[in-house]
């Protein structure tokens, strides 16, 4: 699970970014949870 902190009403927390396997074998073509993440906090897939 990868998390991100954010400000909420003057408290700090954590926000959910994604959840699932961090390195996928060779050969898979699934998204890791770091380039599903790194969507979700810039818009677009990281370039390969």
């Amino acid at each position: 699970m990868l998390f991100s902190p954010v400000i909420v009403e003057a408290r700090l927390e954590l926000a959910y970014l994604a959840f699932g396997v961090g390195h996928q074998p060779r050969g898979s073509r699934a998204r890791t949870v770091y380039e599903i993440a790194h969507r979700r906090v810039h818009g677009r897939w990281p370039r390969t």
